[in-house]
C-alpha cells in the first residue's frame, strides 16, 4: 500500500507522539509498503524506504501555525493519490486520525477550572484555531475511522464529538521490549547513579515530561512535602527541557529544594528507568503517557493520574497506583509514602515488567496494518473512473463491458430484465442479471426521465431541485464513506436532451441475501410472540435505531425512510446486517435539523403500522436512537412531533388513494 502519514515534527527527540509516528513509518517500511511523510520539519538520517514532504506553515504566529500546516497538508495531498492516509496532527481530512495528543477541547475544560479563565482560554485566538481544526477532523466526511489509544480517548470522541463507537479503534501503544527492559537496571543504574552522584541506596523517583504545568510537576512537589519520615537522600529526578526555576524555588519554599534534581533532556531515557525506583507523573491530561508503558517494560512501579490513558493499564497496588484526583497532593502523598518502602515496589518492580510484556510495538503495527487493510477495502467500493460518457466502479468495468453495459445507451434503453417498479414515465427500477468469469451478479437499474418544464414547476413547487441519477449515485458515495450500509453502486450517467429534459441512470449491485424489513415484520413477528422472539425484535429496533442516528449525525436525511426501504440479513452467528436502499431523496447537510429527523422517524413509524409494531416498541425504537434511559420530557415533546407528522403523512396517502381510484 501508498501510505501517507502526517505529523509536524518527525523526531524522536520530542514526545510519545513524534516518537510514535518514526517508528510507525519504519515498520511500514520494513514490510513492503510505500510510506510518505508529510512534515514541517524532520532531524533523522534520511531514509530511503521514506518519502518526505515539507509542509510549509507560518510559525511565527500561533495561530496561522495550525491553520497553515492544515491547509498546505490538504493541498499536498491532492497532488498524489494514497491508498491510506493516516493522521497525527491536526489536519484534515484524513482516511485515519489517531489521537495521540487527545482532544484539546477536553484539555481546555480540564486546565481552566473557573469559569472565567475557561471563557478566557475560549478567546485566545491560538486555541480557537486548534478547536476549529479539531472539529473539522471529527466531522464524519473527513474520516473514516478514528484509533484511540485508550478508551478514555475513545469515550471522550464519543462524548464532545459524537463520533460512533463502531467507528473508533482501540490501538493500545506498543513498546520496544528490546530497548525498554528490566535489564535496563544492570546495564546503567550504577554508572549514572554514579554521575548523578547518588548512592545505590538512595530513593530515586523519576519524573519525565516535556510539560511541567500539564503534567503536575507542582503537584509532585507538594505531595513530596507532604510526606512523613522521607528517606535520607532522597531524590526526584526531573527529566525534560523546560525552565527549571520556577519549579526550584516552589520546592524550596515547600522544603524539598535538596530533593529536586533537573537533568535537562535525555533521549536515551532508559539510563534513567534503569537507575530509578518508581515513575511518578501527577498529569492533568494525558491521553495515553508512553513513559508509563516504558517504565513498566523496565520494571518500573508507576503512580498516575485517571486522566492519563495509561492508568487503565495500571492495577492499582500491583504494579503501580493510581490517583483520583490529580490536583489532590495529599493523595499523592499517600501514594509515594506506599512506594518508599523497598519491599512494596520491589514487588510491585516485579508485576510491572510483567503486566507490560503484551504491550509490543508489533502487535500495534499488526493492528494498525489491519484497519488499513479495512479502509483501503472500502475505498475500493468509492474507486470510480470515466468510460464512454459515463461513470463506472473501476472493480466491475470488465464485468460491464463483458456484459456490454459499458456506454449510455445501452444502459439507458437497456429492454430486459424484470419490471420491479414503474412511476409514470419518469421513472422505472429493472432488476437484470450481469454474467461474467466467477458467475451471475444480480443487478438494479435506475432509469429517470425528466419531463423538462414540468418538472422543474414541480421542484420549484416542493422548494427542491430536479433529481437525476447522479444524486443518488453521489448519496451511495456519501453513505459509504461514513460507514452507512448501502447498495454498491456499478455505473451512472447523465445527458442532457432538447430544453431542461434530462436522461439518467443508476446501475446498482444486489445485496444478495437481504429481505425489506417490513416483510420481515410480517413473517416472523406476528403474535403471539415467544420470548426469542421477543429478543430478536428488540435487537433489531436497537440496531435500526443505531444506524438511523448515525445517519443523521452524518448530516444525512433520507426523506423517504420507510420500512420498505431498509434491508435487513442475518449472518450465521446471528448478528444482524441493515442496509438502506432507495436513496434518491437523501439531502447531505451540515446539519440536520428537527423536522428533517421527525419527518424519517415519522416515516418509520407510518410504514410500521401494519407490521405488528407495537406502540412499546415505537417508544424503545426512540430510547435507543436518543441514547435515553427513561422516557424524559425531551423524548415526551420528541414523540408528539412525530406522532403528528406521521398523521399528516397518512392523510396525504389517502388522498392520493382516493385520488387514484377516482381516475
Amino acid at each position: 500500500m501508498k501510505v501517507a502519514l502526517i505529523r509536524k515534527e518527525y523526531t524522536l527527540s520530542w514526545g510519545g507522539a513524534e516518537s510514535y509516528v518514526v517508528h510507525l513509518s519504519r515498520c511500514l517500511a520494513e514490510r513492503g509498503h510505500t510510506v510518505h511523510v508529510f512534515a514541517n520539519t524532520w532531524d533523522l538520517p534520511s531514509d530511503p524506504r521514506i518519502t518526505f514532504h515539507r509542509v510549509p506553515m507560518l510559525a511565527f504566529y500561533s495561530p496561522l501555525k495550525n491553520l497553515t500546516f492544515a491547509f498546505a497538508t490538504k493541498r499536498l495531498l491532492k497532488k498524489e493519490q494514497f491508498d491510506i492516509v493516516n493522521g497525527f496532527s491536526q489536519a484534515y481530512p484524513q482516511d485515519i486520525y489517531r489521537m495521540g495528543d487527545g482532544l484539546h477541547r477536553h484539555l481546555l475544560k480540564v486546565k481552566s477550572p473557573g469559569a472565567l479563565s475557561k471563557f478566557l482560554e475560549h478567546l485566545n485566538p491560538r486555541h480557537r484555531s486548534i478547536l476549529f481544526i479539531e472539529k473539522q477532523i471529527f466531522k464524519p466526511k473527513n474520516h473514516y475511522y478514528i484509533i484511540a489509544n485508550s478508551t478514555l480517548c475513545m469515550h471522550q470522541a464519543i462524548d464532545y464529538y459524537g463520533v460512533p463507537e463502531k467507528k473508533i479503534v482501540l490501538i493500545y501503544n506498543g513498546v520496544d521490549h528490546q530497548r525498554f527492559s528490566p535489564t535496563a537496571r544492570e546495564t546503567y543504574r550504577a554508572d549514572v547513579r554514579r554521575k548523578l552522584s547518588i548512592g545505590d541506596d538512595q530513593v530515586i523517583i523519576l519524573y519525565v515530561s516535556r510539560n511541567y504545568k500539564r503534567k503536575g510537576l507542582h503537584v509532585l512537589i507538594q505531595g513530596l512535602s507532604l510526606v512523613n519520615n522521607r528517606p535520607d537522600g532522597l531524590k526526584v529526578v526531573v527529566v525534560g527541557r523546560e525552565n527549571p526555576l520556577p519549579y526550584q524555588r516552589l520546592a524550596v519554599q515547600y522544603g524539598v529544594g535538596d530533593n529536586l534534581l533537573f537533568v535537562g533532556e535525555e533521549r536515551i531515557l532508559e539510563k534513567y528507568y534503569g537507575a530509578s525506583d518508581f515513575l511518578v507523573l501527577p498529569t492533568l491530561y494525558d491521553p495515553f503517557s508512553n513513559v508509563c508503558l516504558e517504565a513498566l517494560a523496565c520494571g518500573l512501579p508507576v503512580i498516575t493520574t485517571r486522566s492519563n490513558g495509561a492508568a487503565e493499564i495500571i492495577n492499582d497496588g500491583k504494579n503501580g497506583c493510581i490517583i483520583e484526583d490529580p490536583r489532590n497532593p495529599a493523595e499523592l502523598a499517600q501514594k509515594l509514602a506506599l512506594l518508599l518502602t523497598r519491599e512494596v515496589r520491589e514487588a510491585m518492580g516485579q508485576h510491572a515488567a510483567r503486566s507490560a510484556r503484551h504491550f509490543t510495538t508489533e502487535e500495534n503495527a499488526r493492528r494498525t496494518l489491519a484497519l488499513y487493510e479495512k479502509v483501503f477495502e472500502r475505498k475500493k467500493i468509492l474507486a470510480h473512473s470515466h468510460h464512454n460518457g459515463i461513470i463506472i466502479h473501476d472493480t466491475y468495468r470488465p464485468l460491464l463491458i463483458q456484459n456490454g453495459l459499458a456506454d449510455f445507451n445501452a444502459l439507458m434503453y437497456y429492454r430486459h430484465g424484470e419490471v420491479i417498479k414503474q412511476s409514470h414515465a419518469e421513472r422505472s427500477t429493472i432488476k437484470l442479471m450481469l454474467t461474467g468469469k466467477h458467475g451471475a451478479v444480480g443487478a438494479y437499474l435506475k432509469r429517470y426521465q425528466s419531463s423538462g418544464f414540468k418538472t422543474v414547476i414541480r421542484s420549484f413547487a416542493s422548494c427542491s431541485l430536479p433529481r437525476t441519477a447522479l444524486d443518488e449515485w453521489n448519496a451511495i458515495l456519501a453513505f459509504h464513506r461514513l460507514g452507512i450500509p448501502t447498495m454498491i453502486p456499478l455505473a451512472v450517467g447523465v445527458q442532457k436532451r432538447s430544453g431542461l429534459k434530462k436522461e439518467s441512470f443508476l446501475l446498482t449491485r444486489e445485496i444478495e441475501g437481504t429481505e425489506r424489513l417490513d416483510h420481515y415484520l410480517l413473517r416472523h413477528f406476528l403474535p403471539p410472540l415467544t420470548d426469542d422472539q421477543r429478543r430478536e425484535k428488540r435487537r433489531l429496533f436497537k440496531a435500526l435505531a443505531l444506524l438511523v442516528q448515525q445517519m443523521h449525525h452524518s448530516g444525512c436525511n433520507h426523506r423517504d425512510l420507510y420500512l420498505c426501504h431498509v434491508l435487513v440479513k442475518k449472518d450465521t452467528s446471528l448478528n444482524w446486517h441493515i442496509y438502506l436502499a432507495d436513496l434518491h431523496r437523501v439531502d447531505q447537510r451540515r446539519h440536520v435539523r428537527l423536522r428533517w429527523k421527525v419527518k424519517d422517524l415519522a416515516a418509520l413509524n407510518y410504514s410500521a403500522d401494519i407490521c405488528s409494531v407495537t406502540r412499546t416498541d415505537r417508544l424503545r425504537f426512540l430510547k435507543h436512537y436518543y441514547g435515553e434511559q427513561k422516557l424524559t420530557a425531551h423524548l415526551k415533546a420528541v414523540t408528539k412531533k412525530v406522532i403528528s407528522k406521521t398523521d399528516k403523512i397518512r392523510s396525504h396517502d389517502l388522498r392520493m388513494q382516493r385520488k387514484a381510484s377516482h381516475h
